[in-house]
């Protein structure tokens, strides 16, 4: 699971390292972008709800699950 949350942040990163290449010369896929990243927070906050469904808790550092 926090390995999921980890690829999604990621996905996030990357995201706002494309956008800004992008976003001077197509302004108007800025939104697009900010959908993506959005849609990414979302499934951060499903794989929260999953963990606290099943462990009861989701820890405030998800590193420390990746060890």
């Amino acid at each position: 699971m926090a390995q999921a949350v980890r690829h999604q942040m990621q996905s996030i990163s990357c995201l706002l390292e494309v956008r800004e290449l992008f976003v001077e010369f197509h302004p108007e896929w800025d939104e697009l972008f900010t959908a993506c990243g959005n849609n990414c927070m979302i499934n951060i906050g499903f794989i929260k709800r999953i963990c606290i469904l099943a462990w009861g808790f989701f820890p405030e550092d998800v590193s420390s699950w990746l060890k």
